[in-house]
């Protein structure tokens, strides 16, 4: 996955205080501490992105700014910036607006005058995001996840057969895009296109098992290089079931060789950290641990109590005696298909047919 997300950072500062009016997407906060600064931002700013937005201002004024020095803001050490961003893309709930993340851009503008001796008196922070897909994408998406559901809830009842399903119906039905150039990123492009990269094929999963009510992380860190190569930027999913968590990485489980075109592969359905962490990288921190790779559970047989009894020999029949008891009822048998009529009837049969033969015989002969 060549995905790469970025931020740009510009500072200005001014000297002048400057009024302006109040555009959409822009928040102003007047804050005296600035606890209260991050706390407002954060929130303003996870609902903007909850909505895909594409440009955002907060402006903040008050006691509170004053909590910052002018190297905090040229570094970028408020707390105000990327790291608002960094913790809305690991917040749970947030995972796929946080995978159909291109890129951000932070631009930032201070003000200040002599009366407040020198200290910031008012920040304004401009946030730019890009994004994969649009609301209606998004709405198409789940829909086509919808249908799908529909079909495979019929015939796969437990969450763990819904989970298989939904592995093996995105891994068969769907090949990675082992393009260089204009790869697809998305998951409603992988639906038409029927090819993508991983963020596609774990995009897709992540609304099928959302459709299913099974719920599920998306892990959008690096996987480790093979080889000894660079790592690689990667994206999988962590899934919830039967109260316990499991990575499903179902783009390694699709082969793109020709020779394994066609197969479902399960090197990567439902494992462990420890398993994963074999050949995947990621930071644990943000995410609930998986403990064990996944056992398939089997419905044992119900086991029967056999109670010992005491037997009453004085009711019981002689060994010898039931052996001949057995053979006579065998005979009986025999007769009963094959009396001794029947072997005279069939030898006086034999004796008509060989005189006839005989006569016969002896008729041509004169």
């Amino acid at each position: 996955m060549k995905k790469f997300l970025c931020f740009i950072i510009v500072f200005v500062l001014v000297s002048s205080l400057n009024v302006y009016a109040q555009e959409e997407n822009e928040l102003t906060i007047h804050a005296d501490s600035s606890q209260e600064f991050i706390s407002r931002a954060k929130n303003f700013i996870y609902s903007q992105m909850d909505n895909l937005c594409t440009k955002t201002t907060v402006i903040f004024t008050g006691k509170g700014l004053e909590e910052f020095t002018y190297d905090q803001l040229l570094k970028g050490q408020t707390g105000l910036e990327s790291e608002i961003i960094t913790e809305y893309m690991q917040t749970e709930g947030k995972d796929y607006n946080a995978l159909i993340l291109r890129q951000y851009s932070i631009s930032k503008t201070v003000w200040k005058n002599s009366s407040s001796n020198g200290k910031p008196s008012k920040l304004r922070i401009i946030y730019s995001f890009r994004w994969d897909e649009e609301m209606s994408d998004i709405q198409k998406l789940e829909s086509f996840s919808k249908s799908v559901i529909e079909k495979l809830s019929q015939k796969n009842k437990t969450q763990y057969e819904m989970v298989k399903a939904i592995h093996d119906f995105v891994v068969s039905e769907y090949s990675y895009d082992t393009s260089s150039e204009n790869e697809i990123h998305n998951p409603s492009d992988l639906i038409e296109q029927s090819k993508g990269v991983c963020s596609a094929y774990t995009g897709l999963i992540y609304k099928l098992l959302q459709e299913a009510g099974i719920e599920s992380r998306i892990i959008l860190l690096d996987a480790k290089g093979l080889n000894g190569a660079q790592n690689e930027a990667h994206t999988w999913n962590l899934i919830k079931l039967d109260n316990l968590w499991y990575h499903m990485d179902a783009t390694w489980d699709d082969p793109i060789t020709i020779l394994d075109s066609g197969k479902i592969r399960y090197d990567y359905f439902l494992k462990s950290d420890e398993t994963i962490l074999k050949d995947h990288s990621f930071n644990k921190k943000p995410y609930p641990s998986a403990l064990e790779d996944y056992k398939e559970k089997t419905q044992s047989l119900p086991i029967i109590n056999i109670v010992p009894q005491k037997i009453d020999t004085s009711k019981t029949i002689p060994l010898n005696e039931l052996k001949l008891k057995t053979q006579t009822s065998l005979l009986n048998s025999f007769l009963l298909f094959f009396p001794p009529s029947a072997f005279i009837g069939f030898f006086c049969v034999i004796f008509l047919i060989a005189m006839a033969l005989f006569l016969l015989k002896l008729f041509e002969q004169r």
